[in-house]
């Protein structure tokens, strides 16, 4: 057995994995999260094996406890994501973990906080493909101690409904698809890639609806905080439950509530609200 190592937010998942299939599937999937400190005991250990009884079907084994067998696939991929990011955050504490999004432009960082269909991950690809750094489409976590953003920078995860609209954003190299969706590297879509850390500079919610037409709100501190609230992943850890720092979130950062139905007036839109905040240095 082989050792890969996925670190975030001070914690450390260690995965077990037994052939070079294997390592390449965990390399596509957190080759940017890859990293190992001596100091920090994992917090979990996941056993990734191709099972003996039938070829291609891979086992995820969490702590010697069976969890999960599947293909090698978007949805197994899925699994493991979600059972790392788990462990990576279930004792995790000093900060907020928020559901969310996230990309930059001259150091500066836009959360795109939302719960699963809302259309984080496609409107992340799109901005990318107009020139923003990728950060995140799944998490990220900000520290009390310091005003910085750490994100999760795992390949985006992108459903099948929005299949076609982002391959079309596609600057080439491989992706890993199959009828449940794709994986998609971020550097595909965006080759240029300098991870930032600066704190949250604007927040957009954006919900995505078929045919809808584009419509931009601007939402009050309390609001946005509200909606932030839904998306923290970690507040049973805090004393708090987070609040007081996303209150802190919501009053520095401006937050617009976004309604899009396709990119079409998108990107006017998008650099009317945002100049100030991610066009100028």
């Amino acid at each position: 057995m082989q050792d890969f190592f996925v670190a975030f937010a001070g914690q450390t998942v260690q995965i077990r994995f037994d052939s070079r299939r294997v390592g390449s599937f965990l390399t596509l999937l957190f080759g940017d999260m890859q990293s190992f400190d001596p100091a920090c005991s994992p917090a979990s250990v996941l056993d990734v094996t191709v099972g003996k009884d039938d070829i291609g079907r891979l086992m995820l084994v969490e702590n010697g406890e069976f969890c999960a067998a599947g293909a090698l696939g978007v949805s197994f991929a899925a699994v493991v994501f979600d059972r790392v990011m788990f462990h990576l955050l279930r004792d995790t504490g000093g900060g907020v973990a928020l559901h969310t999004g996230a990309v930059a432009r001259d150091r500066r960082v836009l959360l795109i906080p939302g719960q699963s269909g809302a259309g984080k991950s496609t409107l992340t690809a799109w901005l990318c493909s107009r020139g923003f750094t990728y950060l995140t489409d799944e998490l990220v976590f900000l520290p009390a101690a310091e005003p910085r953003t750490h994100s999760f920078t795992r390949p985006l995860h992108i459903k099948p409904g929005a299949r076609e609209a982002v391959k079309a954003m596609l600057a080439g190299g491989d992706v890993f698809e199959d009828d449940h969706g794709m994986i998609v590297p971020h550097r595909a879509i965006n080759p240029s890639f300098h991870p930032v850390e600066s704190p949250p500079s604007v927040l957009l919610f954006p919900t995505y609806r078929m045919g809808a037409s584009l419509m931009v709100e601007r939402l009050s501190p309390a609001r946005a905080g509200a909606l932030l609230m839904a998306c923290d992943v970690n507040g049973r850890n805090l004393a708090d439950h987070g609040f007081g720092q996303l209150m802190a979130v919501a009053r520095s950062a401006p937050a617009y509530r976004l309604v899009y139905g396709g990119f079409d007036g998108l990107e006017v839109t998008i650099a009317a609200l945002l100049p100030a905040s991610l066009d100028r240095p």
